[in-house]
C-alpha cells in the first residue's frame, strides 16, 4: 500500500493477539538502541534497526495488537 511518500507492508493476523504488557515491552524494545550481542529473540529489532539505519527515523516496523482479535505489523518503506 502506498501512503504519501511511503510504502505500507502490512501484516495482520486473527490470533490470540498480544498482552497490553508485552506489547509495550516489545515497543520499548523497538524505539531504544540495543546491543543485541547480548540479548535474545534479536529478529524484529534488528530488521527495525536495519530499516532505520538505511532510510532514517521515521521508517522501520510498527506493531498494533488487541488480545482475543489478533496483530498488526506494519512496516514503513520510503516509496
Amino acid at each position: 500500500m502506498i501512503s504519501g511518500d511511503d510504502m505500507l507492508i502490512i501484516v495482520e493476523d486473527n490470533g490470540i493477539g498480544i498482552d497490553e504488557e508485552k506489547l509495550k515491552q516489545l515497543r520499548l524494545r523497538l524505539s531504544q538502541p540495543s546491543d543485541t550481542l547480548d540479548e535474545d529473540h534479536i529478529g524484529i529489532k534488528n530488521v527495525h534497526d536495519r530499516i532505520q539505519f538505511h532510510f532514517g527515523e521515521p521508517y522501520g516496523i510498527e506493531i498494533t495488537s488487541q488480545v482475543g482479535e489478533g496483530s498488526t505489523v506494519i512496516i514503513r518503506l520510503p516509496a
